[in-house]
């Protein structure tokens, strides 16, 4: 866990030490601490540094980076943040876009919440949907919306308004637990305590029901505890190896259907929800990778979008020599005692060229799709980043369609590659 917190920290501070440009107000400090003057801010506000700890109250959006993020009053806009560990105390009355080693939120956020950290505790009543992404993820208050979660460890005590999808290694549905709707839920082991209203669809290694559930009920998995307090409203649907004894004291509303555990070719759409769900969650993390590449290099996407139009389709064969050739070198390289550490660095070299040479087609094809539609992208942070989701989300979607789809991604990446490569080599020769 200090591992990610330190690689948050060490992202957060790297990258905004790379900034171009900024707005008027903005403030970097990477070795004291920020402490904005008192009053109330009506624009949109940049801080970073090492340590950065907000007092003001914020009318529009607050953008903070850092090792430590402190937020001690409210944001009437949106809050980006990008630290180690953030503590957000304050009331946000727009959503919440975060991502660090740990992050601790306790004030009322107004339009939804996405998050991505090691350590994940959310003690505000949200308003909106929730993604979450981390190792560790605690739910305490009330989210009015839907609840997506991917974690290894995910506890819920709060309540949920809408539907949850989850999936960790360890998930438990605290005897506090409210889930309103429907819960479609995928563990190793599964610990349901709460009340889930409007059936349950599970698949696990190790399922334990304690609590109540107001529908239908079907599981899956290689042992099944039920227990007396557990209540089943509908009918019970399970699969398993060997059929579970229910004790008379359980109150199942409705039938009671064993299946053996092979039979799985008849709960696909199981597997579909699950892995539908965790392909959402992986688009939505790379438009948050692209937001903090944005915040930190403003200049960066624009610029190769320009290279891109001045680029001869022919040039694309570069890209893919890189592509394919990336990995053969460092594997070489890697069989070399002395080359090893060369073999690591070119490792992580090679993983941030794909990703930035994904984006820049993401980044492209958002602007034509804008374009599309008559409508102007813009050039600032929202602008850009609204260029990209639109262009991330129509690659991530199309890899549904078979082959074609793996083949524009890859054709996508191919391309970035090359004008990324194209315009390094161009600031190679004009340095």
């Amino acid at each position: 866990m200090n591992g990610i917190k330190n690689f948050g920290s060490i992202v957060a501070i790297l990258a905004l030490g790379l900034m171009l440009c900024e707005p008027a107000s903005a403030t970097h400090d990477k070795n004291h601490p920020h402490v904005p003057k008192t009053g109330t801010f009506d624009d949109d506000f940049f801080a970073s540094g090492h340590s950065v700890i907000v007092d003001t109250a914020h009318n529009q959006d607050l953008y903070a980076a850092g090792g430590t993020v402190q937020v001690n009053a409210p944001v009437n806009g949106d809050l980006f943040a990008v630290g180690g560990e953030l503590n957000l105390a304050e009331p946000i009355n727009g959503s919440l876009l975060a991502a660090g080693g740990k992050i601790d939120t306790q004030g009322a956020i107004g339009s939804g919440a996405v998050v991505f950290g090691g350590n994940i505790s959310i003690q505000s009543e949200i308003l909106g949907d929730a993604l979450l992404v981390g190792g560790k993820i605690n739910i305490t208050r009330r989210i009015t919306g839907n609840v997506r979660a991917g974690g290894g460890n995910i506890v819920i005590n709060g309540s949920v308004g809408g539907n949850t999808l989850l999936g960790g290694g360890r998930i438990e549905l605290g005897p506090d637990s409210v889930v309103e709707g429907k819960a479609t839920l995928a563990a190793g082991v599964l610990h349901i305590n709460g009340r889930i209203g409007k059936g349950l669809r599970a698949i696990a290694s190790k399922i334990i029901i304690a609590g109540e559930i107001a529908g239908d009920a079907n599981i899956r998995a290689n042992e099944i505890i039920i227990l007396d307090s557990a209540r089943i409203a509908g009918d019970l649907i399970y699969y398993s190896p060997e059929p579970i004894e229910l004790s008379d004291k359980v109150n199942i509303g409705g039938d009671v259907a064993f299946i053996q555990s092979g039979a799985l070719h008849q709960g696909k759409e199981d597997f579909f929800a699950i892995a539908g769900g965790v392909h959402f969650i992986w688009i939505t993390g790379l438009i948050l990778a692209a937001a903090a590449l944005i915040f930190a290099t403003p200049h960066l996407l624009p610029s190769l979008n320009t290279q891109m139009k001045a680029t001869r389709w022919t040039s694309v064969w570069i890209g893919f020599a890189v592509l394919i050739g990336g990995p053969v070198i460092i594997v070489l390289l890697g069989g070399i005692l002395v080359g090893l550490p060369l073999a690591l660095i070119l490792t992580t070299l090679y993983a941030l060229a794909l990703t930035v040479g994904y984006f820049t087609s993401a980044f492209a094809l958002g602007q034509k799709c804008q374009l599309w539609l008559k409508r102007q992208p813009g050039t600032s942070f929202k602008g850009q980043l609204l260029s990209v989701a639109i262009g991330i989300a129509v690659l991530g979607f199309s890899i549904v369609i078979p082959v074609a789809g793996v083949l524009v991604n890859l054709f996508a990446t191919t391309l970035g590659l090359s004008v990324l490569y194209l315009a390094l080599a161009a600031r190679r020769k004009t340095a």
